[in-house]
């Protein structure tokens, strides 16, 4: 199923059965007994949902080891859709399991037998990462961990499936709003909770491999290009044709070879920009040609990544490799990567950000995108520099 297809219906099916549920809720509190204390060291099966968005997932990385501590005697399991699979099995969970979306049937199958996985194993805790999924939510609900930790939805605001609801700041980072789930913040943080995921051995053989067959093995400077922006809104994407100015200027100052990445759906888009760059850049199209761990190698590999707003740039500053980010239909200060060696560029226009969580992330602009458009290639280009180093004469 498409991503737009799958919103739709979480919109319009999910508050229905929200309701359904809220109702039979009511009932059940009537009769149920009052919960024990809830004693996180007493904790001994959590799960933790987050079904879209590998850049939050990558984001939530620190909350996920500060979760270990929060819970220290528990086991962690991880619940999310397969187009998350390869990056949450990296990331040390006891256990994953994943919700096919390649069809309907699949999809109520696999969210079926969830259900039954989660009744069978017999959590204690659930905490739910997503914002404003109502599937998320009813999830949580069926699989009855007797604590589900997620955040307040405002169009459920009447309805009890959660029993620790957590207000959702959108002036916040993602970061902090995930920590907010396990009662901490920030300050709270230990050194090693950011340090990049280890990659197994034969994913950077791959990523080598890969490199070499496309001709940027052996470069002075590698950088990579991301011009994807995900399913969830193309009001991200810097213009084709600023990536292909930018490109360009890598490769005449920094001597630069570009690795464009991306999914599938973003070739035909690659491949428009290196039409239109000139004879002798150095550039190659790798958008679907990986999977996440060899993608990760990848930039890793990578002295920059130049990306918009979406999963790669956040993949990017996890693994360690420095960053510009282009913002705007979403704001850089609660979703831009905050490593030192990360500059997010943001206009922050009036109009801007104009995708939240109150919107389900669903907006026709009517400024032609002004936010995108105003981030110049020479000022992307000046903010490269200053990562890389004074260009070359």
């Amino acid at each position: 199923m498409k991503f737009n297809n799958m919103r739709r219906v979480d919109n319009w099916a999910g508050v229905p059965i929200c309701l359904a549920l809220g109702g039979v809720e009511s009932v059940r509190r009537i009769f149920k007994r009052k919960r024990p204390d809830f004693v996180p060291g007493k904790v001994r099966r959590v799960l933790v949902m987050k079904f879209i968005g590998l850049g939050t997932i990558a984001e939530a990385l620190p909350m996920f080891r500060a979760m270990r501590r929060y819970y220290p005697n528990a086991q962690i399991s991880f619940l999310t859709f397969e187009w998350c699979e390869g990056l949450v099995r990296l990331l040390g969970f006891d256990s994953v399991r994943v919700i096919r979306t390649s069809s309907f049937f699949r999809f109520t199958v696999d969210s079926l037998s969830a259900i039954w996985w989660g009744w069978r194993s017999r959590f204690d805790v659930s905490h739910d990462l997503e914002f404003f999924s109502k599937f998320s939510y009813i999830m949580s609900y069926l699989i009855h961990a007797p604590v589900r930790v997620g955040y307040f939805i405002r169009v459920l605001r009447y309805i009890k499936l959660l029993t620790d609801p957590v207000p959702y700041n959108p002036s916040r980072h993602v970061l902090e709003a995930f920590l907010a789930q396990i009662n901490m913040d920030d300050r709270m943080l230990r050194p090693g909770d950011s340090d990049s995921p280890a990659l197994p051995p034969e994913s950077d053989s791959e990523a080598d491999k890969l490199l070499r067959k496309s001709g940027l093995w052996g470069a002075p400077m590698l950088v990579s290009v991301n011009v994807n922006t995900g399913e969830m809104s193309e009001l991200r994407m810097w213009s084709l044709a600023y990536h292909s100015v930018l490109a360009t200027k890598l490769h005449t100052t920094h001597r630069a070879a570009i690795a464009f990445v991306g999914t599938a759906s973003d070739r035909v888009r690659v491949e428009e920009v290196i039409r239109t760059l000139p004879e002798g850049v150095r550039a190659a199209n790798l958008a679907g040609m990986t999977r996440v761990d060899i993608l990760l190698s990848i930039l890793q590999k990578s002295r920059l990544l130049v990306s918009n707003d979406s999963g790669p740039l956040h993949l990017a500053s996890m693994m360690g490799t420095p960053t510009v980010g282009f913002f705007g239909a979403e704001s850089a200060r609660v979703f831009g990567p905050r490593a030192a060696t990360s500059i997010n560029i943001d206009k922050q226009l009036y109009c801007s950000p104009c995708l939240n969580v109150y919107n389900f992330k669903d907006y026709d602009c009517p400024y032609g995108m002004k936010c995108m458009k105003d981030i110049s290639p020479e000022e992307a280009l000046e903010a490269v520099s200053k990562l890389l180093g004074k260009p070359e004469e």
